[in-house]
C-alpha cells in the first residue's frame, strides 16, 4: 500500500485543484495536491513538504477528513487527506499542467482522479 497525503487548499473561499500533466500517470485527471510519504514522516509533515515542493506554496494544515483507501489496478493508495489554508506563495507548475482555484460547488465540473472522489465528497458534505 502506498501512503499519499492530499490537501485541499482553501484561498479566499475558493480551492485548489490541479491537473495531472502529459506523460504522468492519470493524465489529464483533477486532483488535490500532495504526494507520497517518505520513511518516518506524518502525513502532515509529507503534506506540508509536498505542497512546498511541488506548488511553492505555505500552507497551514486545519483539520483531517477521514482516510480513503483505493485500488488501482498499479497499485493500492491510501490517502491521508487534509484542509488547508493557503498562507502564502503562488502555485508554480511542476507535476501539473493546469492549477485552477474555484468555488466549492464548481469542484464537482472537473474529471478527477478515482481516489480524489470521496474526499471531494467527504468535503462538500461537511466532514
Amino acid at each position: 500500500m502506498i501512503d499519499v497525503a492530499c490537501g485541499i487548499i482553501l484561498r479566499d473561499g475558493k480551492i485548489l485543484a490541479t491537473r495531472r500533466a502529459k506523460g504522468k500517470m492519470h493524465a489529464g485527471k483533477w486532483e488535490f495536491p500532495g504526494g507520497k510519504l517518505e520513511e518516518g514522516e506524518t502525513a502532515e509533515i509529507a503534506l506540508t513538504r509536498e505542497i512546498k515542493e511541488e506548488l511553492a506554496l505555505d500552507i497551514q494544515i486545519i483539520k483531517r477528513l477521514p482516510d480513503v483507501i483505493h485500488a488501482y489496478p498499479h497499485a493500492v493508495i491510501r490517502l491521508f487527506p487534509m484542509v488547508c489554508h493557503w498562507i502564502s506563495g503562488e502555485p508554480i507548475y511542476t507535476d501539473h499542467d493546469s492549477i485552477v482555484w474555484l468555488d466549492p460547488a464548481d469542484l464537482v465540473d472537473l474529471d478527477w482522479v478515482e481516489a480524489d472522489l470521496p474526499v471531494l465528497d467527504y468535503y462538500l458534505r461537511g466532514e
